[in-house]
């Protein structure tokens, strides 16, 4: 019988391949690390992240903290100037790399953020397809989320 509650702590033995993973890229959720990763990027209220409109509250109050969200329909539309997007990358139905790359194209010298926090793909090749689109961006930054993954 498994009980309810554990009766000692978990360990967890280290190994060198968990070196790579530096504790200051782990936060508390994907939406935070969006916040700080826009943050690195010296936005500010005045910038503008192009977002898909079907985005999430929790996304659009994470971009919020520094920067103004906008559709990205209204920014093909009016053509409007933005500093960054964020290409969602829906469970089961992941942008293809080769998509990322031609719309990298088109916002040439932006902040690309890959939001994958649904998706089961968490590494992948994205270290690799990335230097396929990085000469395109001014920044790039992908966000999993663990906990939503994992389970």
């Amino acid at each position: 019988m498994i009980d309810l509650w554990r009766n000692n702590s978990v360990k967890i033995a280290y190994s060198k391949k968990y070196k790579k993973i530096s504790q200051k890229l782990i936060f508390p959720s994907a939406r935070s690390a969006i916040t700080h990763s826009l943050r690195l990027s010296n936005l500010n209220r005045n910038s503008r992240i192009a977002v898909p409109e079907w985005s999430s509250a929790c996304l659009l109050n994470a971009i919020s903290k520094v920067a103004t969200p906008i559709p990205f329909k209204e920014v093909i539309k009016y053509k409007i100037n933005v500093e960054g997007f964020v290409i969602y990358q829906q469970w089961g139905w992941e942008t293809a790399s080769h998509n990322i790359e031609k719309i990298s194209s088109n916002f040439k010298n932006k902040i690309l953020i890959l939001d994958s926090v649904d998706s089961t793909n968490l590494i992948k090749s994205y270290k690799k397809d990335y230097l396929k689109y990085k000469k395109y961006l001014t920044n790039f930054f992908n966000v999993i989320s663990l906990s939503k993954t994992l389970g």
